[in-house]
């Protein structure tokens, strides 16, 4: 791998490598030189999947899409939380808010 293709990897935020599972974690199809696989992390902490390479994009959809559900109900508890006036549920929504916005912006979505 080229030190180009090592800095790309690196600034998307997933860096990929080479792994020795047998079976993806996404679709559970065995490991194969025609379908090799690859180690991600989607968002800076998090652990790291061994999925196949063809299943990264899959993988990155559903987590954002995700992120965006959490977003949107952090959203809504947020509303209710003001409106009933109360302080606890309100900071407690702003923080699920904030981590989910974070995580989103660190996937690029």
């Amino acid at each position: 791998m080229g030190l180009r293709d090592a800095l790309r990897r690196a600034t998307s935020g997933a860096y990929e490598s080479p792994s020795s599972r047998t079976s993806c974690e996404d679709c559970g199809r065995p490991y194969t030189t025609a379908a090799p696989m690859v180690q991600i992390s989607l968002t800076p902490g998090e652990p790291r999947m061994r999925v196949h390479r063809d299943c990264v994009r899959t993988v990155r959809d559903r987590r954002t899409a995700a992120l965006r559900a959490e977003v949107t109900a952090a959203g809504a508890r947020l509303t209710r939380a003001a409106e009933s006036g109360d302080c606890g549920a309100f900071d407690a929504a702003v923080a699920d808010g904030v981590r989910a916005r974070r995580a989103l912006k660190g996937l690029g979505g």
